[in-house]
């Protein structure tokens, strides 16, 4: 399947690859959401990056980006990949929560998103928890 998409994902138009579906679930924070076992799910993520899909997104009534559902996942890879193509950490949902607040308690991933947001040359403030 992670084959077909990626070959979907040449031929469709930029701008359908951030439109959300009607449940507010863009293909970004499809991706985002699950953890993928067998490694094609960060293929697809880039493939969608690089189709242009707007990494800022915002789903549903949370108004959640796909870094936060990522985040909000536990899912590592998905942090890193979204971080590393310019995913923002000081964007807020509807509730003023960034995505540091929302790792504030795991600090394993707290410290992934210091370390790669570091590398891409922006600096994290604040602990995590307001």
């Amino acid at each position: 399947m992670g084959h077909v998409l990626m070959q979907l994902l040449t031929v469709m138009r930029p701008e359908a690859s951030s439109t959300p579906d009607p449940y507010g679930w863009s293909p970004l924070h499809i991706l985002a959401n699950n953890k993928d076992a067998w490694g094609q799910r960060p293929g697809m993520t880039q493939q969608l990056l690089d189709t242009r899909a707007s990494i800022e997104v915002k789903k549903g009534r949370a108004e959640q980006t796909p870094l936060m559902t990522a985040v909000g996942c536990g899912h590592f890879a998905a942090v890193e990949l979204l971080l590393l193509n310019g995913a923002s950490v000081e964007a807020n949902n509807n509730e003023g929560t960034s995505v540091l607040d929302m790792s504030w308690h795991n600090t394993e991933l707290k410290r992934l998103i210091q370390k790669v947001n570091g590398q891409c040359g922006r600096g994290t403030t604040g602990s995590g928890r307001r």
